[in-house]
Parts: C-alpha cells; sequence; structure tokens
C-alpha cells in the first residue's frame, strides 16, 4: 500500500423508508460524481441504510419502564425513551446489558456489538433509527446490487459514529461489511527469532479513515468510497466472524 484516496458523495439525498439506496449509489456512479473501480470500498453510514431498511422507531409511541427512568435518573442527558429501547433490543430489561460510566451510556446488542446508546441513531423530530437488523447482509445486498448494476466488485463496510467511556468525542467502526476481511495480518520476528503474527482489525481503520469526511450528524455525507487499500476480495467475509458474544460484567 502507498496512498489511500477518499471519495465523498457531497449532499447526499434524504432517504425515507422504502427509498433504494443502492439505486442512489449506481446514480452517483453513473453521473460521474462518484466513479468505482474493482476492488474499491465503500463506505455507508448505518444511519441511511436503517432509514431505507425502515428500521424507525417514533419515540412518541414509547411509555419508559421503572428501570428505564431509574437509569435516566444516573444518565439524565439521555432521553428515558431511548433507554427503554435499548432495555429492549439489547434483550436484557433489568439493564444488565447496559454500560454506563458518568454521561456516557452503551450497551452490547446480542450480535455483539457494543455500541454507544446502543447504535439508536436520533433523526429528526421524535424519530430515531435502529441499527439495520443484519449489517453484514444489509453490506453483502447493496454490494452485490451495486456488482449486477455497474460490473464494478467493491466491498462494503457499513459505519456507526461511537464514542467510548474513557474520552469525550466520538470515532467511526464498522457494524457490518461484505467482500473484505476484517482483520489483516501481518508477520514479524522478535528478539529471540521467533516469529509472530500481528492482527489489526482492518475494517475499523477504514471506517476511522472515512469518518474523517463522513463526520457526524448534519454533514450530508453518508456515502464514501476508499480507494488503494491492498486486501483480497472475498464474498464470505462477515464481521459476525470476530465479534465476541459475551456478557458484560
Amino acid at each position: 500500500m502507498h496512498s489511500i484516496e477518499l471519495h465523498p458523495i457531497i449532499n447526499a439525498e434524504e432517504f425515507k423508508p422504502g427509498d433504494d439506496l443502492s439505486d442512489y449509489i449506481v446514480s452517483a456512479h453513473n453521473e460521474g460524481k462518484l466513479n468505482f473501480n474493482n476492488g474499491d470500498i465503500l463506505c455507508i453510514a448505518s444511519k441511511i441504510v436503517s432509514i431505507e431498511e425502515g428500521e424507525i422507531i417514533d419515540l412518541s409511541k414509547i411509555i419508559p419502564s421503572e428501570k428505564a427512568l431509574e437509569i435516566h435518573q444516573i444518565v439524565p442527558n439521555k432521553d428515558p425513551r431511548v433507554i427503554e429501547i435499548m432495555l429492549n433490543i439489547t434483550n436484557q430489561p433489568d439493564g444488565t446489558a447496559l454500560r454506563i460510566n458518568g454521561s456516557y451510556i452503551g450497551g452490547q446488542l446480542p450480535s455483539g456489538l457494543i455500541l454507544t446508546s446502543a447504535g439508536i441513531d436520533k433523526l429528526d423530530g421524535d424519530k430515531v433509527a435502529l441499527l439495520p437488523k443484519n449489517p453484514d447482509k444489509s453490506a453483502e445486498r447493496i454490494g452485490k446490487l451495486i456488482y449486477q448494476r455497474t460490473h464494478k466488485k467493491i466491498a462494503v463496510i457499513i459505519t456507526d459514529s461511537d464514542g467510548r467511556d474513557d474520552r469525550g468525542g466520538s470515532t467511526q467502526l464498522t457494524v457490518g461489511l461484505y467482500g473484505i476481511q476484517p482483520y489483516r495480518q501481518s508477520s514479524y520476528t522478535n528478539d529471540n527469532g521467533e516469529k509472530k503474527q500481528n492482527q489489526e482489525t482492518l475494517c475499523d481503520l477504514i471506517a476511522a479513515a472515512a469518518g474523517i469526511l463522513m463526520g457526524q450528524r448534519g454533514n450530508g455525507i453518508p456515502l464514501v468510497v476508499v480507494q488503494g487499500i491492498d486486501y483480497t476480495f472475498d464474498e464470505n467475509a462477515t464481521l459476525d466472524s470476530i465479534l465476541h458474544k459475551r456478557s458484560l460484567s
């Protein structure tokens, strides 16, 4: 690898449930707004995938439970209705799948992903978006449709912004992928002459790089193409293969 290039689709239109995201991406390619090459990697913000797939909840229809209200007292900056949804989607109504530290609140999803607000994303008004039900399958669907319509074989990484409980701010990480293995391995020889392996989460490095352009809510850049990454295309690759489905303690 010598250098990489990042190319955004700027001012992406507002998506609504039922809109065809693949059509939009292919149209951008055909109109010259974004030119794909074989081996490129398309990073997509999870929110627009969720909108396309209808993973939207109206907070006005949510009644917080006693547990949600109790947690809200600890984290008053978090809407108790969002906390209630977090309890539901983590499958732990007692709150044992939540991680709370000061103003930070995260949740471990059944998939093993641990995300700020359990991956819940604020939309306009009282609407929020959940993560796609199966981000790996969503990435595969989009990647295969792009190939069918452009004959370009590209990898897809679905990203989500995420914070940490040990620092302020946020970055981008991978929640689903297609076409690219999540790990990158390299070998080295230690001082004792033993061969060792380094293992990096390549997909998260790429997601974070795309996040430089994507930014946070309101930037209007949910789609970034990354060019110049050396990898072997693998249509069987999944993020699920490296997730640790463990209990929080």
